[in-house]
């Protein structure tokens, strides 16, 4: 489905620099607070979160509830942000919508991690599957198009456990944030 969808809407998403959010816990929260910082910073931004969906300034409730939408309706909205000439896309990403792929036709140019808890094992059967499915995000940094002058950027949770697993993986740049 997801590859139909993409190529039904022109692969929006390359018109924009995409900023992936993958973990456990505080993903919406830490789209919102990009999102805002982006908006501060004079840039047209939109995104998809599970709560919210918005376009610059235009919000709406995500009415689904789910995370990561279908792929028809994800390259819908990510068509109706790049047609209202948005720069900017964060997208809430789950480690369901990865092993699905969900995201195909999205080349991702960022990809933050906020945490990796014991949840979802139900879905993966243990923690490594489940760390492995949120790492396909940052695998995907080296497999899918560049854009002119935009850098392929790791962030990750200094403070989490697995730091070390996702610092790894080769990225242009990699940043670590955390409490200290």
């Amino acid at each position: 489905m997801a590859v139909f969808a993409a190529i039904r809407y022109g692969f929006p998403a390359n018109q924009m620099t995409v900023i992936g959010v993958t973990g456990t816990k505080g993903k919406t929260t830490t789209c919102n607070m990009i999102h805002r910082i982006f908006t501060e910073a004079g840039k047209k931004v939109g995104m998809l979160t599970t709560v919210n969906f918005k376009v610059g300034e235009e919000e709406e409730v995500n009415l689904t509830k789910q995370t990561t939408i279908n792929p028809f309706l994800l390259q819908k909205k990510i068509r109706k942000m790049a047609d209202a000439r948005c720069e900017v896309l964060v997208l809430e990403v789950t480690s369901h919508a990865l092993i699905q792929s969900r995201l195909w036709g999205i080349n991702v140019d960022t990809a933050v991690l906020t945490n990796i808890a014991h949840d979802h094992l139900d879905y993966h059967g243990n923690m490594e599957a489940y760390r492995d499915a949120k790492a396909l995000l940052f695998h995907h940094l080296n497999t899918s198009a560049r854009k002119p002058e935009v850098p392929k950027l790791s962030v990750v949770n200094q403070d989490d456990p697995e730091k070390d697993f996702f610092n790894s993986i080769p990225a242009d740049q990699v940043f670590e944030y955390g409490i200290v």
